[in-house]
């Protein structure tokens, strides 16, 4: 009778200790869920990429303006883009008046209406042409009948964070060559992003006619991958695949080899081009200040109403835990993570 008091007392001894620690629920990060709906897409036997399925795939022009923008339509700041090359890009404000004069007196819309209308790089950076991104995508879909029904990347607000000088394959031709780490606002939706930018700035048609240079530059590699703000490091793995993902096919680069303005050398390399710039992309997110990360990341959780904890007994286990989440009983293995493992990556999310 005694032992099977002992036994009994013993059961409810267990449950109690059970009991006293309810099951800690956890989903994967939006990051780890979006990778199972990622697909290998062919657009148009143009390129092929492999993205969530989930997004909306954009293109305009054509051989060396074509532009690609791939983003989810839920949360338009997560998104990939790539633009081969931009052009009529006026070198000062006199080309602008020149040509608004030259323009105003004969009203040749096909003549001078373009170069009145297009924006001004002066100075002549990466970062300026990014602050005044808008403008040029205007100049696009007024101008460029072939960028018609394109879904241009919404930035501005761009604000440089850290940017990093690169060596790739314009370098020689470069005036100015940068990877920006950058935040920015989305002004169709107003929601803050965050992301990497890059590009390259060349000289490209030198005009002395009105006793100036009224001429313009061409940016080549216009690139950029961005997530809400304060959750880039969440998603940068995910979009640096899909950048990477991106793959000219023979017969568009066959189409630029076509072009009088290139030679088969320059459409040869784009597919390397593309693999140098994820490179790239990766060894400055690498290099970044993580300083930054704790500040953009808190915000964020502020925001979405979460607090980052990690394992007592495992330090490497991140989750983003919703807020009281420590002060319940659930929270007695873990703590508040230091500003040093922000930049760790999330194991999952804690839910209630």
């Amino acid at each position: 009778m005694k032992k099977i008091i002992i036994c009994i007392l013993c059961l409810l001894f267990l449950c109690a200790c059970t009991a006293s620690k309810p099951k800690i629920n956890t989903e994967k990060t939006d990051a780890e869920k979006l990778k199972e709906h990622l697909v290998n897409y062919n657009h148009q036997n143009v390129f092929t990429v492999n993205a969530p399925g989930t997004w909306e795939v954009s293109t305009g022009s054509y051989n060396m303006f074509y532009w690609i923008h791939l983003y989810d339509p839920a949360e338009p700041n997560l998104q990939v883009f790539t633009l081969i090359k931009a052009s009529n890009i006026l070198k000062n404000q006199q080309a602008k008046d020149y040509y608004t004069w030259a323009y105003n007196l004969t009203g040749n819309d096909f003549l001078y209406g373009p170069a009145a209308g297009s924006m001004v790089l002066s100075p002549p950076t990466v970062e300026n042409f990014y602050l005044h991104f808008m403008d040029y995508c205007a100049f696009l879909a007024k101008y460029d009948v072939s960028y018609q029904g394109f879904d241009y990347p919404q930035i501005s607000e761009f604000e440089t964070i850290e940017s990093f000088d690169v060596t790739n394959f314009y370098s020689s031709a470069a005036i100015d060559n940068k990877l920006i780490h950058a935040s920015f606002t989305n002004p169709l939706t107003q929601g803050k992003g965050e992301g990497l930018f890059m590009g390259t700035v060349t000289n490209g048609l030198v005009m002395m006619d009105p006793g100036y240079d009224c001429g313009s530059y061409f940016l080549y590699n216009i690139t950029g991958i961005s997530a809400p703000y304060g959750m880039f490091n969440e998603y940068k793995e995910i979009l640096m695949g899909i950048l990477g993902s991106i793959s000219y096919s023979d017969q568009f680069i066959q189409s630029i080899a076509n072009d009088l303005e290139n030679n088969m050398n320059t459409a040869s390399q784009i597919n390397q081009i593309m693999q140098e710039t994820t490179s790239i992309v990766v060894d400055g997110w690498n290099q970044r200040q993580k300083t930054y990360d704790v500040i953009s990341q808190k915000y964020s959780d502020a925001t979405l109403g979460y607090e980052r904890v990690r394992d007592i007994n495992d330090h490497d286990k991140i989750y983003k835990a919703y807020n009281g989440f420590l002060d319940s009983d659930l929270g007695s293995n873990f703590e508040a993570i230091p500003d040093d493992d922000y930049s760790k990556d999330i194991t999952a999310y804690i839910i209630k």
